[in-house]
């Protein structure tokens, strides 16, 4: 590929392992590497991913809308042979954007699609599972607060119009408006009822960022308990 692009920009983004390698405990472990060329705007338009060996696991390419916003990716293994796509919608005029995901046969696999309030902040997040023959197999809604911070999720299987179960959420925020903590509370329908799952214990997250100067985030560090 690099005669193919031999006149197209190309970044290089290296993965490394959180643990140092074994024979050089001074520098972490490769992981993988990926091969980004770039249009005239910067925007990546093929993604070549190798394994620590050099060898080359996959590759995807990336189109784009006149507007400049991502409109199909798809996604190959090293043989050429298709992946997965996932093609985004965006409707300006009720501020949703829709992705379809599909398999290597075409068939509809997910479905995410995304409200987002005037001030650009999430409001809704629907995903929908399908099984083989594109019937709905499970679907998950959440919603968000005005900061753009989970409120509660809904579970629901197949063709229910009623939640299984539900997940509240508690969140503190910082100076910024990004959470620094999370409380999770599971409720499950009890004959009509919401009530909290006694088999299943709240479950919490705390979150330190630091800042650095005229950025928004340096770096988060997360940790759950129960």
């Amino acid at each position: 590929f690099c005669k193919e692009f031999k006149k197209k920009d190309i970044t290089i983004t290296y993965v490394y392992s959180t643990e140092k390698a074994f024979y050089n405990k001074q520098q972490a472990f490769l992981l993988k590497s990926h091969f980004n060329v770039l249009n005239k705007n910067n925007q990546i338009t093929n993604q070549y991913s190798f394994n620590s060996l050099g060898e080359l696991e996959n590759k995807k390419t990336f189109t784009y809308n006149k507007a400049g916003k991502l409109q199909e990716t798809n996604e190959y293994d090293f043989a050429d042979a298709l992946i997965k796509k996932e093609r985004l919608s965006y409707n300006d005029a009720t501020k949703t954007q829709t992705q379809t995901i599909s398999d290597e046969h075409g068939r509809v696999v997910k479905k995410i699609i995304t409200d987002f309030r005037d001030n650009n902040t999430l409001r809704k997040k629907e995903e929908i599972i399908y099984d083989d023959v594109e019937s709905i197999q499970s679907k998950v809604e959440t919603y968000y607060d005005k900061n753009g911070n989970k409120n509660s999720q809904l579970f629901y299987a197949s063709q229910s119009l009623e939640p299984i179960y539900e997940y509240h959420y508690q969140t503190k925020i910082d100076k910024k408006a990004n959470w620094i903590y999370e409380r999770r509370i599971k409720m499950i329908n009890f004959y009509g009822k919401n009530i909290r799952d006694k088999n299943e214990s709240p479950q919490f997250t705390t979150r330190k960022i630091s800042y650095t100067p005229n950025k928004k985030t340096g770096s988060v560090k997360n940790e759950a308990g129960l």
